[in-house]
């Protein structure tokens, strides 16, 4: 006997999209993917502009770093070394000898001149009349005379053979009449970097958001192109400490001096990546209260809309057996004994 049934194929929820929507999909991912990699550049180089802005943003702020550097105790040491060196070679016949003879004492009576407040406020004010005198193009005599006898005269204290005011100084004076136009740069740098920082973010904020449909990708890809930059700046600042040992220097005073500037740097740059990696967490953790959000608001979400839902098929029904006669259906009913 054969079964009339007939499986029935259980109704589709969701057309599926055509296939051309699929190579848009595609390409939407890779311009997205493109335009969060221009984002992570920009913010890695304005990650090192950010860095040069902390030590040379303006020419107080270059100086104070040259001046930290140089009245160190290493620093200062190491220029003391190579400043009565250098007095000593250029001294006279008379001189000379004195140099020889208390070499240590010398460095160490310069050593205290450097580490002088007096010292930094009458260099800076030098530095500060040439940085101006290179910027603005004009023509600047600066007289060197009353820092050079401040070293002369505690040279003379060490010993009486070097003159405290001596008059045959060789260059009492720099002549500035030159115009560098990369310190015109350099004064526009506080704004480049902190215009470099914020398109970056903004634009890696943007494309994670509106043009990432997924939630969990959304916060992987803003953690991505901030990240990376972050980390790359956090090595870098690492390992500048050690990149003057890389190099080969002629004087080992010279060495110490490069050792203790690239610190400095180093440490402006892993504070610089220490501030982006706190914002990364920062739109990390504001990407995931707006996913939640979003998440609250509707049951699901726009990714989802052309997932096909599977339905759960119906279950067979048994064949129904043919409808009997009345008249077999009918029992007959015994009739009731007689009685006898």
């Amino acid at each position: 006997m054969t079964s009339d049934f007939q499986p029935v194929a259980p109704p589709l929820t969701h057309v599926p999209p055509p296939s051309s929507s699929r190579g848009g999909t595609v390409a939407r991912r890779i311009f997205a993917t493109l335009l969060l990699g221009i984002a992570s550049l920009l913010l890695l180089s304005a990650g090192a502009m950010q860095a040069m802005n902390a030590i040379a943003g303006n020419p107080g702020t270059a100086i104070d770093t040259v001046l930290a550097v140089a009245q160190s105790p290493t620093g200062s040491h190491a220029l003391a070394s190579k400043l009565v060196d250098q007095l000593g070679k250029d001294a006279g016949d008379a001189e000379r000898p004195a140099f020889l003879a208390h070499r240590d004492a010398l460095i160490t009576a310069v050593q205290g001149v450097i580490e002088d407040p007096v010292t930094k406020v009458l260099v800076k004010a030098d530095l500060l009349i040439a940085y101006n005198a290179v910027n603005t193009g004009q023509k600047t005599i600066i007289d060197l005379r009353p820092v050079v006898f401040r070293f002369t005269r505690a040279m003379h204290n060490v010993d009486a053979r070097i003159p405290a005011m001596p008059k045959d100084l060789k260059h009492p004076t720099v002549k500035i009449d030159n115009h560098n136009t990369a310190i015109k740069f350099a004064d526009q740098l506080t704004l480049t970097a902190w215009g470099l920082t914020l398109f970056g973010m903004v634009l890696a904020s943007v494309i994670a958001w509106f043009m990432v449909k997924n939630r969990i990708r959304k916060v992987v890809a803003i953690g991505l192109a901030v990240g990376i930059p972050s980390l790359l700046l956090l090595g870098a600042g690492v390992s500048a400490s050690s990149i003057p040992n890389k190099i080969t220097f002629n004087d080992a005073n010279v060495k110490i001096f490069a050792t203790q500037l690239a610190h400095r740097i180093g440490s402006a740059i892993t504070m610089t990546a220490l501030v982006f990696l706190g914002v990364t967490l920062v739109l990390i953790g504001l990407f995931l209260f707006l996913n939640q959000r979003g998440r609250g608001r509707s049951g699901i979400a726009p990714d989802d809309a052309n997932v096909l839902l599977p339905t759960a098929p119906e279950p067979p029904q048994a064949p129904q057996p043919p409808a009997s006669s009345g008249m077999l259906d009918e029992t007959p009913q015994e009739s009731p004994p007689t009685n006898a």
